[in-house]
């Protein structure tokens, strides 16, 4: 099983507390985060894992017991069974849900200079490897934005899937040029565009993912 479930951050604003309950672990996450756009986000992503735990799984969120695993990769203590997985940026969020380790990964497609490139690379997120195969070479006039975030978020999706975390996990997996899915060390990714965001999910089981598109 393996179900990706995307939607807008304005839900955030459609549902309250009161209609759909949510943990304490949960809402203490959301009320930590500022500024108000960071918690609008988080609060938007923790209502659809509500959801998709509720569609998929046939579990309220507000009964599970959360704990940190490696690198702090949260799991259910109590139903350690399922496995999920929480992303959320600019006007979008996404969950996944399966029953193995998996990974997602959602960004806000923002303008890309050779500068921002540059530093990045700098950072050592990216071997030569992707840097050759997505055109990630300095001084290019016109960088591929689309292929730039698919690999930003394959690359997160991946660590995420595997727990190493990015400090840790961005140096180590390597992400071969790809459109819609590829196989890394992590396990099977699979990206999803729109026109503002680029989403990706990481599984250790080779299922196409079933995506939901939450509507208002």
């Amino acid at each position: 099983m393996l179900k990706v479930f995307i939607a807008s951050t304005d839900i955030a604003d459609m549902a309250s507390y009161e209609r759909i309950r949510l943990s304490d672990y949960r809402i203490k996450k959301i009320e930590r985060l500022r500024p108000e756009e960071g918690k609008k986000q988080s609060k938007a992503a923790c209502l659809l894992l509500a959801y998709a735990l509720k569609e998929s799984v046939e579990v309220d969120e507000y009964t599970m017991e959360y704990d940190d695993g490696v690198n702090g990769k949260p799991f259910f203590r109590n139903r350690p069974e399922i496995y999920f997985n929480v992303t959320h940026t600019r006007g979008i969020c996404a969950v996944a849900i399966s029953d193995r380790s998996v990974g997602i990964d959602a960004e806000y497609k923002m303008p890309l200079t050779p500068t921002r490139v540059k530093v990045l690379k700098k950072r050592k997120f990216f071997v030569p490897e992707e840097i050759a195969d997505f055109s990630l070479r300095e001084g290019i006039d016109e960088l591929d934005c689309d292929a730039f975030y698919r690999l930003w978020t394959a690359k997160e999706s991946a660590v995420k899937c595997s727990g190493d975390g990015i400090g840790i996990g961005f140096n180590k997996v390597v992400i071969p040029y790809f459109t819609d899915r590829c196989e890394c060390s992590s396990g099977f990714i699979t990206a999803f565009s729109t026109d503002e965001h680029v989403i990706s999910v990481c599984s250790v089981v080779s299922d196409i993912p079933e995506v939901e598109w939450i509507t208002e």
